[in-house]
């Protein structure tokens, strides 16, 4: 048996679109199912509308995508990518992968001549600070200096 693949990819918002309309194992990418009564997605903060503006940083297994990150450039200010979300499938967190998707962004940034700025950082995101001042070290081309805030939900 062969075991699948990890990738990352950089797609736009169309690209995106087209992966959830043609691959059968992301159809459900932006679905809603009910799961012990409460609703629930297979990427938590990823929603069928802001994602249009944003690219996105996928990490997939196989062909299924089990991570993203938003990006969107600060309409205030082109050099900056603020980073809109990062997510992990439930069932794949604890392995690294929101890291690997956050190294991904810093390096996308420097690439592209921005800086990183995370939005604010939700109970669940909390964990990901430290990696985001790691990057901040390892990337400093991409270190907005910005300080991170909370949105404690």
């Amino acid at each position: 048996m062969t075991k699948a693949k990890l990738s990352l990819a950089i797609l736009s918002a169309s690209q995106l679109y087209e992966r959830t309309r043609t691959e059968r194992s992301n159809r459900d990418l932006f679905k809603v199912r009910v799961v012990d009564g409460r609703e629930v997605k297979r990427l938590h903060y990823l929603a069928p509308d802001p994602w249009q503006k944003e690219t996105s940083v996928t990490l997939s297994l196989g062909s299924r995508i089990i991570a993203i990150g938003g990006l969107q450039v600060n309409p205030h200010d082109n050099e900056m990518f603020w980073v809109t979300h990062v997510s992990v499938e439930d069932k794949h967190r604890g392995k690294g992968y929101a890291r690997m998707i956050i190294e991904a962004i810093y390096a996308y940034a420097v690439e592209q001549g921005k800086v990183v700025s995370p939005s604010a950082f939700s109970n669940l995101g909390q964990r990901l600070k430290p990696i985001f001042a790691r990057m901040n070290e390892q990337f400093p081309a991409a270190n907005s200096g910005e300080a991170f805030r909370d949105h404690l939900c």
